[in-house]
C-alpha cells in the first residue's frame, strides 16, 4: 500500500515539467539578453533575478495604489 494517492504521480510530473520549462526559458532569456541585446552579464543577471521576481508584487502594488480606474 502506498502512502500517496495514485494521482500524485501526475501532479509531481506536471510540477517537474513546469519547473523545467520556467528555468529553461529563464536561461534562454539570459542568453538572448547577453548575446543579442548586448547587455552585460551583471545587468542581465540582475534583471532576471530581481525583475522577474518583482513582477507579481509589482502588479499587486499597482492594483493597490491605482485602485479601480
Amino acid at each position: 500500500m502506498s502512502a500517496l494517492p495514485s494521482q500524485s504521480r501526475y501532479i509531481i510530473g506536471t510540477e517537474a515539467c513546469e519547473r523545467f520549462s520556467f528555468y529553461g526559458m529563464k536561461s534562454i532569456l539570459m542568453l538572448y539578453m547577453t548575446g543579442h541585446l548586448l547587455m552585460s552579464d551583471n545587468w542581465a543577471t540582475y534583471f532576471c533575478g530581481n525583475g522577474l521576481s518583482a513582477s507579481p508584487g509589482g502588479g499587486l502594488a499597482g492594483g493597490q495604489g491605482l485602485g479601480p480606474i
